[in-house]
């Protein structure tokens, strides 16, 4: 967080708004000018959520200059590095989207919004964030590589997880563990040291899996094809050899190793007989966790997780999200209000009900839905902001807040103007 003297507003919810001053020397605080007078304000009100910056055109503008002779970016001849970020949410840096004809270094965790990132070649020490589009001819992340559009490549190595929203296009893939897309398309050679789970389909050929792979519509290539399982919804279509069993699902029919004849054929339950068996099966194992259970029901939902499939890989995160926000009385913060109206639409009455958290759900929940557009928005980390994203983008036409308005506090709370993004945003 840059604070800029005489510049900065900052928004307080008992003196509202006024302009940051200058440090108070003899403590771990601010000095802001409000309208009745200068305050001392404690740096530990940032953390609890009772001031927040307002960002403007004047403070975009003063740091788009400091950027330029900014420390935290090292150009040489052929290489553009970046280390800490002069913009920060919760310690971690960063960035607006851009495009760059050098290849790209980020030393440290990096978060990257904007419509489309380009560049030959990018290289992140950590975690990389992208919440947007990426185009690169070579993408090399040690960490975690997240990206909320699509992903054009020649090449993709991450060491850890890969989680695209969008499709990926990439003639070479190698993932660590799991990887998490919505469609790949002209893969030649793919490697997965975990699961592959993609939402509709996979145009892969060579493919090495370790783990099991999941298509919500079905798979297609030539090649080599193994993995510990692979299910596939509508279709199967892999010309090569084939190493692991097989299921496709439409055709009722299992490849490879070895077929269970005697197991009961999917073909013999409806969508319905199998959704109303796993919700049946889920509240069993929620009642039985009995009272003082939120560390089982934690579990529960942390192996449900691991399925990956739909909105189930959300269950554990909301409801630790909910087990934080239950220990308020009320709800003061937008992403407060948008994270118990997700878990009210995903999670089942048992956990909406469970006795430590169903009083957020009643007269705070029920105030926090007449004051939505009222609410101010601001959050700890990166991950509580991509889930509101997630969660605006999602149930936009269901909110008690108008869609553009809501997403507009989300930006604005890390110093990004919506009308920069809103292209991406409304195209996805």
């Amino acid at each position: 967080m840059h604070l800029i003297e005489n510049i900065t507003k900052l928004k307080h919810r008992t003196f509202g708004v006024g302009t940051y001053k200058k440090h108070h020397d003899a403590s771990n605080a601010i000095i802001i000018q409000f309208a009745n007078g200068e305050k001392i304000i404690a740096m530990e009100a940032f953390d609890k959520g009772l001031i927040s910056v307002i960002e403007d055109d004047k403070v975009k503008e003063v740091l788009a200059s400091k950027e330029e002779d900014n420390n935290d970016i090292n150009t040489t001849a052929s290489v553009k590095q970046y280390d800490s970020s002069e913009i920060q949410i919760g310690g971690k840096n960063l960035i607006q989207a851009f495009s760059s004809n050098v290849p790209l270094m980020f030393n440290e965790s990096y978060t990257i919004i904007g419509d489309d990132m380009k560049s030959e070649y990018i290289r992140a020490c950590y975690n990389l964030t992208i919440i947007g589009n990426v185009n690169a001819k070579e993408i090399e992340v040690k960490g975690n590589l997240t990206v909320l559009g699509d992903i054009k490549a020649e090449k993709i190595n991450c060491n850890n997880n890969l989680l695209c929203e969008g499709n990926i296009i990439a003639e070479h893939i190698e993932v660590g563990n799991d990887l998490i897309v919505e469609s790949i398309k002209k893969c030649k050679n793919l490697y997965c040291g975990g699961k592959l789970i993609a939402k509709k389909s996979m145009d892969i050929n060579d493919t090495e899996v370790e783990d099991v792979v999941f298509a919500g519509e079905g798979i297609v290539g030539t090649g080599k094809f193994s993995s510990k399982s692979a299910v596939a919804v509508d279709y199967f279509d892999f010309n090569g050899e084939i190493k692991g069993k097989i299921y496709d699902l439409d055709l009722d029919t299992v490849y490879g190793e070895e077929r269970r004849d005697n197991k009961q054929s999917f073909k013999q339950l409806s969508c319905e007989e199998i959704i109303e068996t796993l919700k049946e099966a889920i509240s069993n194992k929620i009642i039985s966790c009995g009272e003082n259970g939120e560390d089982d029901i934690l579990n529960f939902t942390k192996k449900l997780e691991e399925i990956n499939i739909a909105c189930l890989n959300d269950w554990h995160y909301i409801f630790k999200q909910v087990i934080n926000i239950s220990y308020s009385n009320e709800i003061d913060n937008l992403r407060d209000y948008l994270i118990l109206f997700c878990a009210k639409k995903i999670l089942p009455k048992e956990i909406i009900n469970y006795e430590s958290v169903e009083h957020i759900f009643k007269q705070p929940y029920e105030d926090a839905v007449v004051l939505a557009e009222d609410l101010p928005f601001f959050v700890n980390s990166i991950e509580e902001l991509i889930l509101s994203l997630n969660i605006v983008s999602k149930y936009g036409d269901e909110i008690n807040i108008d869609q553009d308005k809501a997403y507009d506090k989300i930006f604005q709370s890390v110093g990004i103007k919506y009308n920069t993004v809103k292209s991406f945003i409304i195209n996805k």
